[in-house]
């Protein structure tokens, strides 16, 4: 999963963070946000920096920000910075330290176990959120909800609000391109999209996508398991020799809510051909 799924800029990202001399066993967990540019929509993203890898969308925005959870010596911190000689800013009385990262980066570390990190701008929002100054999660009820809901067991989970679930369809469903589908026209109704991952001897994909009516929700589910049949034919056809790991992709339809679940191997995802690396 790591090494298909992790894109080149959260790549980037992690080496920048190296500069500080912050290795894979100082962190334990990344949280990546943003809002795509010209969407009125959020996703949310984390992955177990000590477990299975995490996950990113096929398109990224301008800007990654986040924030990462683990162990910080902030003093070895400081003599990493001085000795690469990496510049220093100053937000809210804090330190922060700017590193380049497919676009410019800085770092914030809020304690000995929590840092932030995002463009000059993000950090702002991100600390004056957090001092109760501006929105944040508390104020967003509908985040706050889908959150609840996520799955304690997952190593990597997610959730978005708005056009992203057209994204994330078009970007991670295996033969979805082949297809030519227009996600964002059959996504239309969603309002809320929720997905987590679970690992153990074979990896659990599970989706929960919050329709506006329960008619909606009955054309999707009807739309998706019509998918699902012809993407199991294109594979056939295309692909007659490898593993499909959507082959056991279910769709439930309950009330406004419409569940899609698949469960694979992992031999599935180390296909070159399969999943592509992410740009």
């Amino acid at each position: 999963l790591r090494q298909r799924f992790v894109g080149p800029r959260l790549v980037a990202l992690e080496r920048s963070l190296g500069q500080l001399g912050l290795g894979e066993q100082d962190i334990k967990e990344l949280a990546l946000a943003w809002q795509p540019t010209g969407e009125l929509s959020l996703q949310v993203d984390v992955k177990d920096a000590g477990g299975d890898g995490g996950i990113v969308a096929n398109t990224w925005p301008a800007y990654l920000d986040g924030l990462a959870t683990g162990h910080f010596e902030m003093k070895e911190i400081a003599e990493h910075a001085r000795d690469k000689h990496i510049a220093t800013m100053f937000f809210n009385g804090r330190t922060a330290y700017c590193l380049q990262a497919g676009t410019s980066t800085c770092v914030v570390f809020v304690n000995q176990s929590l840092a932030v990190f995002g463009t000059r701008k993000s950090l702002l929002e991100i600390l004056g959120a957090r001092e109760g100054v501006g929105a944040n999660l508390v104020s967003s009820p509908r985040l706050l909800t889908l959150l609840q809901g996520v799955s304690r067991e997952a190593s990597i989970w997610g959730i978005a609000i708005g056009s992203a679930a057209a994204e994330w369809f078009q970007g991670w469903l295996p033969g979805s391109g082949d297809l030519h589908l227009d996600w964002r026209r059959m996504l239309a109704p969603v309002e809320s999209f929720q997905y987590s991952v679970e690992t153990d001897d074979k990896l659990r994909l599970n989706l929960r996508l919050e329709c506006k009516t329960t008619e909606a929700a009955v054309m999707l589910g009807q739309l998706l398991q019509g998918v699902r049949l012809v993407q199991q034919l294109v594979w056939q056809t295309e692909r007659p020799n490898r593993m499909n790991p959507v082959q056991s992709w279910e769709v439930k339809i309950e009330g406004e809510r419409v569940f899609v679940s698949a469960t694979t191997s992992h031999e599935a995802l180390v296909d070159q051909d399969i999943f592509p690396p992410r740009p």
